[in-house]
């Protein structure tokens, strides 16, 4: 993982895609890459609940909001290489979270960072899309 991006799928209205991987074991995880101070800003909001089907990853970002959002989420809070330090499950809406450290975070459906068996420790791959 890193700032640059390089290697991600663009679709529709520029947003980008990446599909990610945990090491060692297989889990594929799609995600929708918010790079920009916009998309970050406006993660989920608006949306009536979060997809099943796929996370929304913030890059850069160390801190969370869910101010305004209408569901609980699971934050996956991911060190600049890729190794998960915190993960925070179904916080719940207008609520802020902060990890020290952090250079991205996941944003999931509550419950889907168990799911996919995420722990802290683990180190996240990017792989082909």
């Amino acid at each position: 993982m890193n700032r640059t991006m390089e290697g991600l799928v663009v679709g529709p209205r520029g947003t980008a895609f990446a599909l990610l991987g945990v090491e060692g074991r297989p889990v594929n995880l799609g995600v929708e890459v918010a790079g920009s101070v916009r998309q970050r800003l406006r993660g989920w909001l608006g949306r009536m609940q979060a997809p099943q089907e796929r996370g929304l990853w913030l890059v850069p970002c160390d801190a969370v909001h869910t101010m305004a959002m209408r569901f609980p989420v699971d934050l996956v809070f991911v060190d600049g290489g890729g190794r998960i330090l915190r993960i925070h499950a179904a916080v719940q809406p207008w609520r802020v979270r902060i990890c020290l450290g952090a250079h991205s975070v996941i944003e999931l459906a509550a419950g889907q960072a168990e799911r996919l068996g995420l722990v802290v420790g683990d180190c996240l791959e990017r792989r082909r899309v």
